[in-house]
């Protein structure tokens, strides 16, 4: 039996240390197009044209010229010109819970170009490695606490809500 099982052993080994593991390699897609920015959202309800419709989306409220698209190529570069950019200021209204004041500066100091790299996986687009989500014609994109929220007087923040920029094919 051992006269056996020893050689068995031994071919054993050999085979399984001559066989050799192949990495994966993960394959990416790449998507082609223009897409504008349709949506600009900090999930709070403000009516800052005075129409009586409270929005969400800020682009449906103020004033500010929008020309922000981004471009990808299929060599795997997202690619723009027109950004948009403004400086957003909330504070949350003491005597009314849940209701908030906005204050928008449009940015008209210039353009800020960009040209990066991405790859898609899926519906996961990784843009310089912020993850972005591909959904039919929509590129959304969160970020996680980049809105502070103020107290009334403007002077301590009281919370942070989440940007979320959503992107339209053109």
């Amino acid at each position: 039996m051992k006269k056996i099982v020893l050689p068995t052993f031994l071919v054993l080994i050999v085979f399984l240390s001559s066989c050799s593991i192949e990495p994966v390699e993960e394959t990416f897609d790449f998507l082609e197009g223009t897409y504008r920015l349709t949506e600009y959202s900090v999930n709070v309800p403000i009516d800052l044209d005075n129409d009586t419709n409270y929005n969400t989306n800020l682009l449906e409220e103020i004033d500010c010229e929008n020309n922000e698209t981004l471009v990808f190529d299929r060599q795997g570069f997202m690619y723009s010109n027109l950004t948009f950019n403004p400086k957003i200021e909330v504070a949350l209204i003491d005597a009314q819970p849940g209701t908030f004041a906005v204050d928008v500066d449009c940015d008209t100091e210039g353009v800020i170009g960009m040209a990066i790299s991405y790859r898609k996986s899926g519906n996961t687009i990784i843009i310089n490695e912020r993850i972005a989500t591909l959904n039919g014609n929509n590129i959304t994109m969160i970020f996680k606490n980049a809105i502070d929220i103020y107290n009334q007087d403007k002077t301590v923040v009281v919370d942070t809500k989440d940007l979320k920029l959503v992107y339209s094919k053109i």
